[in-house]
C-alpha cells in the first residue's frame, strides 16, 4: 500500500508488534516513520518505546478489562446469567516520535 500513488499518511495496527512490523516496512522503502507516515499501535508494550523513533500506542487498561471479563464470566457460572451489557473502557494515548503531521506532497 505504501508503494501506491495515493499511499496512505497513517497505519494503526492492531497491536503494537504488528506497529513495529509497519514501522520496518516504512523504514525499508526509503521513509522515515512520524514524517513520511505516522504509526501507531495498541498494547503499551515495551516494544514500541524501543523502536526508532518510539511508536505512538494506546494503553490498555488490562487489569480492568479481565476482571470485568472475569465477573461476567462468574456471573454466568453461578447465576446461568448471560449479560448483554457492554463496558467501554478508557485507554491511555502515549504520543510518540512516530507520528506526526500529515505530510505535505
Amino acid at each position: 500500500m505504501l508503494q501506491l500513488e495515493d499511499a496512505p499518511t497513517a497505519i494503526l495496527a492492531a497491536n503494537d508488534a504488528s506497529a513495529l512490523g509497519a514501522h520496518e516496512a516504512v523504514r525499508r522503502l526509503g521513509l522515515t516513520p512520524g514524517v513520511d507516515v505516522s504509526i501507531a499501535g495498541v498494547d503499551g508494550s515495551e516494544l514500541s518505546e524501543q523502536a526508532d523513533p518510539p511508536i505512538t500506542t494506546v494503553i490498555q487498561p488490562l487489569m480492568d478489562m479481565g476482571k470485568q471479563a472475569a465477573q461476567l464470566l462468574l456471573g454466568e457460572l453461578e447465576e446461568g446469567l448471560s449479560s448483554k451489557d457492554s463496558h467501554i473502557f478508557q485507554g491511555q494515548l502515549v504520543e510518540r516520535a512516530s507520528t506526526g503531521p500529515i505530510p505535505q506532497s
